[in-house]
Protein backbone atom coordinates (compact mmCIF):
# COMPACT_ATOMS: atom_id res chain seq x y z
CA UNK A 1 0.00 0.00 0.00
CA UNK A 2 1.32 3.53 -1.08
CA UNK A 3 1.47 6.35 1.52
CA UNK A 4 2.61 9.41 -0.52
CA UNK A 5 0.15 12.46 -0.23
CA UNK A 6 0.55 14.36 3.39
CA UNK A 7 -2.73 16.91 3.94
CA UNK A 8 -4.36 17.76 6.51
CA UNK A 9 -7.97 18.93 8.21
CA UNK A 10 -7.04 22.36 8.80
CA UNK A 11 -5.30 24.35 6.50
CA UNK A 12 -2.84 27.02 7.43
CA UNK A 13 -1.51 25.01 10.33
CA UNK A 14 1.17 22.93 9.28
CA UNK A 15 4.30 22.72 10.31
CA UNK A 16 7.85 20.26 8.99
CA UNK A 17 8.66 17.92 12.06
CA UNK A 18 12.81 17.48 11.91
CA UNK A 19 11.67 13.98 10.65
CA UNK A 20 9.96 14.74 7.50
CA UNK A 21 6.91 13.91 8.30
CA UNK A 22 3.74 16.68 8.84
CA UNK A 23 2.01 17.57 12.02
CA UNK A 24 -0.70 19.75 13.20
CA UNK A 25 -2.30 20.82 16.03
CA UNK A 26 -5.39 17.98 16.16
CA UNK A 27 -9.04 19.81 16.28
CA UNK A 28 -10.11 17.23 18.50
CA UNK A 29 -8.06 17.72 21.46
CA UNK A 30 -6.24 21.41 22.10
CA UNK A 31 -2.58 20.75 22.30
CA UNK A 32 -2.00 17.78 20.82
CA UNK A 33 -0.38 16.56 17.60
CA UNK A 34 -1.04 14.21 14.84
CA UNK A 35 -0.48 13.12 12.10
CA UNK A 36 -2.98 11.98 9.26
CA UNK A 37 -1.24 10.49 6.00
CA UNK A 38 -3.72 9.82 3.23
CA UNK A 39 -3.47 6.60 0.71
CA UNK A 40 -3.17 7.88 -2.93
CA UNK A 41 -3.42 4.13 -3.55
CA UNK A 42 -6.80 3.65 -5.66
CA UNK A 43 -7.37 0.24 -4.33
CA UNK A 44 -8.48 2.51 -0.80
CA UNK A 45 -10.15 5.57 -2.39
CA UNK A 46 -13.60 4.12 -1.86
CA UNK A 47 -15.98 4.87 -4.49
CA UNK A 48 -17.79 7.37 -6.31
CA UNK A 49 -21.39 7.85 -6.00
CA UNK A 50 -22.33 6.43 -9.18
CA UNK A 51 -20.42 3.41 -8.73
CA UNK A 52 -21.71 2.35 -5.37
CA UNK A 53 -24.80 3.10 -6.58
CA UNK A 54 -24.47 0.55 -9.49
CA UNK A 55 -23.07 -1.73 -6.70
CA UNK A 56 -26.14 -1.35 -5.21
CA UNK A 57 -28.14 -2.30 -8.00
CA UNK A 58 -25.93 -5.52 -9.17
CA UNK A 59 -26.98 -6.71 -5.30
CA UNK A 60 -23.45 -8.82 -4.98
CA UNK A 61 -20.59 -7.12 -3.09
CA UNK A 62 -17.53 -9.34 -2.81
CA UNK A 63 -15.44 -8.66 0.76
CA UNK A 64 -12.71 -6.99 -1.52
CA UNK A 65 -15.24 -4.63 -2.51
CA UNK A 66 -16.39 -4.18 0.90
CA UNK A 67 -12.81 -3.84 2.16
CA UNK A 68 -12.44 -0.39 -0.17
CA UNK A 69 -15.11 1.24 1.07
CA UNK A 70 -14.51 0.46 4.44
CA UNK A 71 -10.61 1.57 4.61
CA UNK A 72 -11.61 4.61 2.79
CA UNK A 73 -14.52 5.42 5.56
CA UNK A 74 -12.37 4.68 8.51
CA UNK A 75 -9.13 6.80 6.88
CA UNK A 76 -10.07 9.94 8.60
CA UNK A 77 -12.10 8.98 11.48
CA UNK A 78 -9.36 6.70 13.44
CA UNK A 79 -5.69 7.05 14.07
CA UNK A 80 -3.20 6.38 11.84
CA UNK A 81 -1.90 3.77 13.94
CA UNK A 82 -5.05 2.46 13.76
CA UNK A 83 -5.90 2.87 10.20
CA UNK A 84 -2.08 1.26 9.65
CA UNK A 85 -3.22 -2.01 11.69
CA UNK A 86 -6.50 -2.54 10.08
CA UNK A 87 -5.26 -2.20 6.55
CA UNK A 88 -2.29 -4.94 7.60
CA UNK A 89 -4.63 -7.40 9.24
CA UNK A 90 -6.66 -6.85 5.71
CA UNK A 91 -4.01 -7.33 3.24
CA UNK A 92 -2.35 -10.36 5.46
CA UNK A 93 -5.01 -11.99 6.68
CA UNK A 94 -8.51 -11.46 5.57
CA UNK A 95 -8.12 -10.73 1.58
CA UNK A 96 -5.97 -13.55 0.15
CA UNK A 97 -8.54 -16.12 1.61
CA UNK A 98 -11.94 -14.01 1.29
CA UNK A 99 -11.53 -11.32 -0.63
CA UNK A 100 -13.59 -12.94 -4.38
CA UNK A 101 -16.36 -14.43 -1.82
CA UNK A 102 -19.60 -12.55 -2.00
CA UNK A 103 -20.77 -11.55 1.34
CA UNK A 104 -24.02 -12.23 1.19
CA UNK A 105 -22.00 -15.85 0.70
CA UNK A 106 -20.12 -15.75 3.63
CA UNK A 107 -21.62 -18.40 6.13
CA UNK A 108 -21.40 -18.85 9.72
CA UNK A 109 -19.20 -21.99 9.50
CA UNK A 110 -17.19 -20.67 6.98
CA UNK A 111 -16.52 -17.79 8.89
CA UNK A 112 -15.35 -20.30 11.72
CA UNK A 113 -13.68 -21.90 9.51
CA UNK A 114 -11.53 -19.39 8.06
CA UNK A 115 -10.34 -18.35 11.84
CA UNK A 116 -9.30 -22.07 13.08
CA UNK A 117 -7.66 -22.49 9.60
CA UNK A 118 -5.63 -19.02 10.52
CA UNK A 119 -4.71 -20.66 13.71
CA UNK A 120 -3.18 -23.80 12.21
CA UNK A 121 -1.52 -21.94 9.26
CA UNK A 122 -0.08 -19.09 11.02
CA UNK A 123 -0.14 -20.12 14.65
CA UNK A 124 -1.85 -17.19 15.76
CA UNK A 125 -2.68 -15.82 19.57
CA UNK A 126 -6.32 -16.12 20.21
CA UNK A 127 -5.66 -12.33 20.72
CA UNK A 128 -5.03 -12.14 16.93
CA UNK A 129 -7.78 -13.99 16.15
CA UNK A 130 -10.29 -12.37 18.00
CA UNK A 131 -8.89 -8.99 16.16
CA UNK A 132 -9.19 -10.55 12.74
CA UNK A 133 -12.99 -11.68 13.42
CA UNK A 134 -14.10 -8.56 15.05
CA UNK A 135 -12.19 -6.44 12.08
CA UNK A 136 -14.11 -8.79 9.39
CA UNK A 137 -17.38 -8.33 11.16
CA UNK A 138 -16.86 -4.64 10.96
CA UNK A 139 -16.73 -5.11 7.09
CA UNK A 140 -19.98 -7.02 6.94
CA UNK A 141 -21.43 -4.39 9.09
CA UNK A 142 -20.62 -1.77 6.31
CA UNK A 143 -21.41 -3.97 3.38
CA UNK A 144 -25.12 -3.98 5.30
CA UNK A 145 -25.14 -0.28 5.95
CA UNK A 146 -23.81 0.70 2.72
CA UNK A 147 -24.73 -1.45 0.24
CA UNK A 148 -27.90 -2.98 2.24
CA UNK A 149 -25.85 -6.71 1.35
CA UNK A 150 -25.95 -8.59 4.57
CA UNK A 151 -23.97 -11.86 5.72
CA UNK A 152 -25.12 -14.64 7.29
CA UNK A 153 -22.17 -15.08 9.06
CA UNK A 154 -22.71 -11.68 10.88
CA UNK A 155 -23.60 -13.24 13.75
CA UNK A 156 -20.95 -15.85 13.88
CA UNK A 157 -19.20 -16.37 17.62
CA UNK A 158 -15.76 -14.58 18.08
CA UNK A 159 -12.64 -17.02 19.73
CA UNK A 160 -12.48 -16.35 23.41
CA UNK A 161 -9.36 -14.59 24.87
CA UNK A 162 -8.50 -14.85 28.06
CA UNK A 163 -5.76 -12.46 29.19
CA UNK A 164 -3.26 -13.65 31.82
CA UNK A 165 -2.52 -11.88 35.18
CA UNK A 166 0.28 -10.20 34.92
CA UNK A 167 3.25 -10.42 37.45
CA UNK A 168 3.77 -6.98 39.03
CA UNK A 169 6.59 -6.06 41.02
CA UNK A 170 7.12 -6.73 44.84
CA UNK A 171 7.56 -4.16 47.44
CA UNK A 172 11.13 -5.48 47.58
CA UNK A 173 11.85 -4.77 43.51
CA UNK A 174 10.01 -1.25 44.22
CA UNK A 175 12.18 -0.15 47.30
CA UNK A 176 15.10 -1.47 45.03
CA UNK A 177 14.29 1.06 41.95
CA UNK A 178 13.73 3.71 44.41
CA UNK A 179 17.02 3.13 45.79
CA UNK A 180 18.98 3.07 42.81
CA UNK A 181 16.96 6.66 41.61
CA UNK A 182 17.16 8.14 44.86
CA UNK A 183 21.75 7.13 44.86
CA UNK A 184 22.11 8.04 41.13
CA UNK A 185 19.37 10.39 39.84
CA UNK A 186 18.99 9.98 36.33
CA UNK A 187 15.81 10.73 34.01
CA UNK A 188 15.70 7.34 32.89
CA UNK A 189 15.10 6.11 36.56
CA UNK A 190 12.83 9.26 37.81
CA UNK A 191 10.87 8.51 34.35
CA UNK A 192 10.11 4.75 35.85
CA UNK A 193 9.45 6.09 39.39
CA UNK A 194 6.86 9.00 36.95
CA UNK A 195 5.18 6.28 35.48
CA UNK A 196 4.86 3.70 38.47
CA UNK A 197 3.14 7.30 40.00
CA UNK A 198 1.03 8.19 37.48
CA UNK A 199 0.61 4.92 35.36
CA UNK A 200 1.77 7.20 32.12
CA UNK A 201 1.75 4.08 29.31
CA UNK A 202 5.27 4.26 26.96
CA UNK A 203 4.90 5.97 24.15
CA UNK A 204 3.09 8.76 27.04
CA UNK A 205 6.63 8.66 28.73
CA UNK A 206 7.97 9.32 25.14
CA UNK A 207 5.98 12.01 23.82
CA UNK A 208 5.74 14.25 27.36
CA UNK A 209 7.38 17.79 27.09
CA UNK A 210 8.25 19.49 29.90
CA UNK A 211 5.52 22.33 29.54
CA UNK A 212 3.02 19.06 30.36
CA UNK A 213 4.07 19.14 33.40
CA UNK A 214 3.10 21.81 35.76
CA UNK A 215 4.99 22.16 38.85
CA UNK A 216 3.01 24.46 40.76
CA UNK A 217 -0.48 22.51 40.62
CA UNK A 218 1.26 19.44 41.04
CA UNK A 219 -0.31 17.94 37.51
CA UNK A 220 0.83 16.21 34.36
CA UNK A 221 -1.32 16.76 31.22
CA UNK A 222 -1.13 13.65 28.71
CA UNK A 223 -1.69 15.22 25.43
CA UNK A 224 0.02 12.94 22.97
CA UNK A 225 1.52 9.52 22.21
CA UNK A 226 4.41 8.48 20.22
CA UNK A 227 4.27 5.60 18.31
CA UNK A 228 6.69 3.53 15.58
CA UNK A 229 4.74 2.89 12.23
CA UNK A 230 5.71 1.51 8.94
CA UNK A 231 4.56 4.08 6.15
CA UNK A 232 5.75 3.81 2.59
CA UNK A 233 7.77 0.90 3.84
CA UNK A 234 9.87 2.32 6.19
CA UNK A 235 9.73 2.91 10.13
CA UNK A 236 9.14 6.23 11.05
CA UNK A 237 8.28 8.26 14.94
CA UNK A 238 4.72 9.37 14.93
CA UNK A 239 3.14 11.56 16.98
CA UNK A 240 -0.61 11.25 17.08
CA UNK A 241 -2.96 11.82 20.45
CA UNK A 242 -3.54 9.01 23.21
CA UNK A 243 -5.09 5.91 22.60
CA UNK A 244 -8.58 6.80 23.22
CA UNK A 245 -10.62 10.48 24.20
CA UNK A 246 -9.97 9.47 27.73
CA UNK A 247 -6.58 8.90 27.93
CA UNK A 248 -6.74 12.86 27.43
CA UNK A 249 -6.24 13.48 31.35
CA UNK A 250 -4.49 15.67 33.89
CA UNK A 251 -2.39 13.33 36.47
CA UNK A 252 -2.08 14.84 40.09
CA UNK A 253 1.69 14.21 40.96
CA UNK A 254 2.87 13.75 44.68
CA UNK A 255 5.23 16.39 45.60
CA UNK A 256 8.32 14.00 46.26
CA UNK A 257 7.77 13.16 42.78
CA UNK A 258 7.90 16.05 41.41
CA UNK A 259 11.18 17.21 43.53
CA UNK A 260 12.61 14.79 42.06
CA UNK A 261 11.53 15.83 38.58
CA UNK A 262 13.21 19.76 39.56
CA UNK A 263 16.51 17.97 39.93
CA UNK A 264 16.70 16.96 36.10
CA UNK A 265 14.82 20.02 35.20
CA UNK A 266 17.22 22.79 35.50
CA UNK A 267 19.08 22.60 32.28
CA UNK A 268 16.23 21.53 29.83
CA UNK A 269 13.87 23.79 27.70
CA UNK A 270 10.21 24.12 28.58
CA UNK A 271 9.32 22.82 24.97
CA UNK A 272 11.84 20.15 24.83
CA UNK A 273 10.49 16.48 25.34
CA UNK A 274 11.53 14.91 28.83
CA UNK A 275 13.25 12.19 27.73
CA UNK A 276 15.85 13.23 25.61
CA UNK A 277 16.13 17.22 26.48
CA UNK A 278 15.48 17.85 22.76
CA UNK A 279 12.57 18.75 20.20
CA UNK A 280 12.68 14.93 19.44
CA UNK A 281 10.71 12.47 21.37
CA UNK A 282 12.94 9.12 22.26
CA UNK A 283 12.05 6.01 20.57
CA UNK A 284 9.45 3.72 22.49
CA UNK A 285 11.93 0.72 21.72
CA UNK A 286 14.69 2.65 22.93
CA UNK A 287 12.95 3.25 26.29
CA UNK A 288 11.99 -0.09 26.52
CA UNK A 289 15.66 -1.37 25.71
CA UNK A 290 17.32 1.14 28.44
CA UNK A 291 14.44 0.65 30.91
CA UNK A 292 15.52 -3.06 30.58
CA UNK A 293 19.37 -1.95 31.25
CA UNK A 294 18.21 -0.30 34.45
CA UNK A 295 16.26 -3.14 36.25
CA UNK A 296 19.41 -5.32 35.70
CA UNK A 297 21.40 -2.49 37.04
CA UNK A 298 18.89 -2.88 40.43
CA UNK A 299 19.11 -6.26 40.53
CA UNK A 300 15.66 -6.87 39.56
CA UNK A 301 13.67 -9.40 37.49
CA UNK A 302 12.91 -7.80 34.02
CA UNK A 303 8.62 -7.24 33.53
CA UNK A 304 7.48 -5.18 30.45
CA UNK A 305 7.33 -1.46 30.61
CA UNK A 306 3.51 -1.74 30.94
CA UNK A 307 3.16 -3.55 33.72
CA UNK A 308 5.11 -0.40 35.50
CA UNK A 309 0.94 0.79 35.05
CA UNK A 310 -0.44 -1.62 37.71
CA UNK A 311 -0.01 -0.52 40.53
CA UNK A 312 -0.97 2.65 39.65
CA UNK A 313 -4.32 1.82 37.52
CA UNK A 314 -5.55 -0.41 40.49
CA UNK A 315 -5.56 1.76 43.35
CA UNK A 316 -7.49 -0.63 45.59
CA UNK A 317 -4.44 -3.08 45.06
CA UNK A 318 -2.12 -3.30 48.24
CA UNK A 319 0.47 -2.85 45.82
CA UNK A 320 -0.01 0.31 45.34
CA UNK A 321 -0.45 1.64 48.78
CA UNK A 322 3.24 -0.44 49.56
CA UNK A 323 4.35 1.36 46.57
CA UNK A 324 4.15 5.16 48.37
CA UNK A 325 5.29 3.84 51.69
CA UNK A 326 8.37 2.04 50.13
CA UNK A 327 9.17 5.19 47.87
CA UNK A 328 8.51 7.94 50.87
CA UNK A 329 9.95 5.93 53.43
CA UNK A 330 13.57 5.78 50.96
CA UNK A 331 13.07 9.70 50.13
Amino acid sequence: MQHCKREYCNAGTRQWSQRGIYIRKASKAKNSEQIIIRSNDSRYRGYPKTEKNAIQQRGVVTIQEAVTGFLAEKENTIKLSSYLRYEQMLRKHILPSLGRVCVDQLSTKAFTSFLQQKQIDSELSQKTLKDIGTLLKGVLKYAETTFNCSSPAHGAKLPKYRQNMPEIFSDAEINSIANRVLDVPSILGIAILLTLNSGLRLGELCALRWSDIDFSSGVISVQRTVQRLTVDGVGKLVIQPPKSLSSLRRIPIPADMLALLKQVRLSNSIDSFLMTGTDAPMAPRTCQYQYKLFLKECGVHYRNFHILRHPYVKPTTKKFITFFEVFRAAS
